[in-house]
């Protein structure tokens, strides 16, 4: 089958998506810890304490360590002499630069993907829609939070359309740029005011690689990562943001 592996999304109940969850402690505690990062209900700078994310998580402090040191090799997190673990920074510059490498891999992984995905990977991608389309994007019980499930599906939506590329290790090159994007993303929705409707931009990508057209799904997807660009830096600009 011509498509990268991702981690699947399951259907537990109508409009009810989750990610399918790793049984061993420290992938479990890894998954966990990326999720409340790349949603920012771990704000960024935040420090990482190995004691209250034990409680928190209901975890050991060994699987606790390897999973912050796994997500500092994957530069969501630091670790600092004395000082210990903390969130990784945002800052304008970090931001474009994130965007800018993205958009370049991301040329060469959707061409990949529209030419040599197959129809399970057509059949992934309207389905990976179909979820993200069913999700609000804050939670139902504190509107001022991100709804973990939209962004979980947010980010397999924009994983799927990539994984028909069959090529390993570009996708998991991709996985990480996108994982410092969805962060910014976050950002965007937490305190950005002015509304955006990203469904029907995200259909929109979906029926141009559907319809194999290569220049229009580089087109709108570069369209779409500029305007997170745009609101996060204006978000910067309005002084919401400590860095």
């Amino acid at each position: 089958m011509n498509q990268t592996d991702i981690r699947p999304v399951e259907v537990s109940a109508p409009g009810q998506p989750h990610v399918k969850r790793p049984t061993h402690r420290a992938d479990i505690a890894y998954e966990a810890l990326r999720d409340s990062i790349l949603s920012c209900e771990l704000k960024p700078n935040a420090r990482l304490r190995l004691e209250e994310l034990r409680d928190q998580f209901q975890l050991g402090i060994s699987p606790i360590r390897e999973a912050l040191m796994r997500l500092e090799m994957d530069d969501l997190v630091r670790l600092e002499r004395n000082k210990g673990f903390s969130v990784a920074r945002v800052s304008p510059g970090h931001l474009k630069d994130s965007i800018a490498i993205r958009s370049e891999v991301e040329k060469f992984i959707l061409r990949w993907a529209i030419e040599r995905g197959d129809v399970t990977w057509e059949a992934n991608l309207i389905s990976a829609f179909h979820l993200l389309s069913r999700q609000q994007k804050y939670s139902p019980d504190n509107p001022t939070k991100i709804n973990p499930d939209w962004n979980r599906v947010h980010r397999y939506f924009h994983l799927t359309l990539v994984s028909g590329c069959n090529a390993p290790s570009m996708f998991k090159i991709y996985s990480q740029l996108e994982a410092q994007t969805e962060r910014y993303v976050a950002l965007a929705i937490l305190y950005s005011k002015q509304p955006r409707d990203d469904n029907s931009e995200h259909k929109a990508l979906m029926d141009a690689a559907l319809e194999r057209n290569v220049e229009l799904v580089q087109e709108l997807s570069e369209k779409h990562t500029q305007a997170t660009e745009a609101r996060v830096l204006e978000v910067f600009e309005s002084g919401l943001i400590d860095y």
